[in-house]
């Protein structure tokens, strides 16, 4: 699974995409984090994380559900806009 990863700075928020970002429905699933499933076959195609950074330097980041197998970027890695 090939993810495409945003990072908005400002605003502390990885947005994560299976390919290139489309419309789909997010399900919150806690903490500050989201889903983002397609509209129709309901696959997972994404996933939000509020306070990204503050996550990592804590070491608080748990898995994500339907993706738990992807590993999440460091600062170094992340796309900033």
């Amino acid at each position: 699974m090939k993810m495409k990863f945003r990072y908005d700075k400002e605003n502390d928020v990885l947005y994560a995409n299976v390919g290139e970002p489309c419309s789909g429905l997010a399900e919150e699933v806690g903490g500050g984090i989201a889903v983002k499933f397609d509209i129709h076959n309901k696959k997972p195609i994404g996933f939000t994380i509020i306070d990204y950074m503050k996550r990592v330097n804590r070491n608080i980041l748990l898995p994500i559900p339907n993706f738990e197998k992807i590993k999440l970027p460091t600062y170094k890695n992340l796309s900033i806009h």
